[in-house]
């Protein structure tokens, strides 16, 4: 046992860091591009962090990755249980394995580290793991844009606005993802929905003008407004775009 536990104690505080841009090619474009994207989410408070958790973890188990990748997801975040989270639910799908002991060093504290080598040491002797399909490369392509979210990440995203209890910690949440997903105007306004009825649906509306796809469509959202007044400043608003 005190073997195991030096052996940990130095990967813990080996220098192993991940080259920042120099990770192994996810399975797919998309894939490529959700990565990216979730290394650029703020994380300023502990909602940021939360949302990102999420985010990460619904990554991570959505297909094929490397150690490196989910290392790099972590690095970001301060507290170790939401580390362990992303660490664990990554596991099925990453397919350097052997690799897998460098994501001790993210943690802050030795006991967490620990936590995980138990882990992977149950799955390993789990004989019904299931195998790791291997990434197909994607093609050499350059996209102009990124892809929009699709429709079964968005339901994940609208199940998660619904959870919210309060107007203002809803409308804070919706604004994070406006700003960081790329929505089709479809999605948009299921996400005003969310908002309709309420004092924060106008300043959601002016949030979302500049990067939404059609702004001539946002002025059947004008209706939606509860006061004359919030409509025709919206609709003043709407005429310079």
């Amino acid at each position: 046992m005190k073997r195991m536990y030096a052996f940990l104690s130095a990967l813990l505080f080996s220098v192993t860091l991940v080259a920042q841009n120099n990770f192994p090619p996810l399975h797919t474009v998309q894939a490529y591009h959700r990565f990216n994207a979730l290394l650029q989410l703020p994380i300023n408070n502990g909602e940021q962090a939360k949302f990102y958790t999420d985010r990460a973890i619904d990554f991570v188990r959505s297909g094929p990755l490397h150690a490196e990748h989910v290392y790099a997801l972590c690095q970001r975040l301060n507290k170790d249980n939401q580390k362990l989270r992303i660490t664990k639910r990554s596991y099925n799908n990453v397919v350097n394995r052997n690799q897998f002991d460098q994501l001790y060093n993210v943690f802050n504290k030795f006991s967490t580290a620990i936590e995980l080598y138990h882990f992977v040491q149950q799955r390993n002797m789990n004989p019904t793991l299931p195998p790791v399909v291997h990434p197909v490369l994607p093609p050499v392509v350059t996209p102009v844009h990124d892809p929009f979210m699709n429709q079964e990440e968005f339901s994940y995203v609208i199940a998660d606005l619904r959870s919210i209890p309060f107007s203002r910690d809803r409308f804070e949440r919706a604004k994070l993802i406006i700003q960081n997903e790329r929505l089709n105007m479809s999605q948009f306004e299921g996400i005003f929905l969310e908002l309709k009825g309420t004092s924060y649906l106008f300043e959601l509306l002016k949030f979302s003008l500049p990067v939404v796809p059609n702004t001539s469509r946002m002025y059947k959202y004008k209706n939606w407004l509860r006061f004359n007044s919030e409509r025709r400043a919206f609709e003043e608003i709407l005429l310079q775009y």
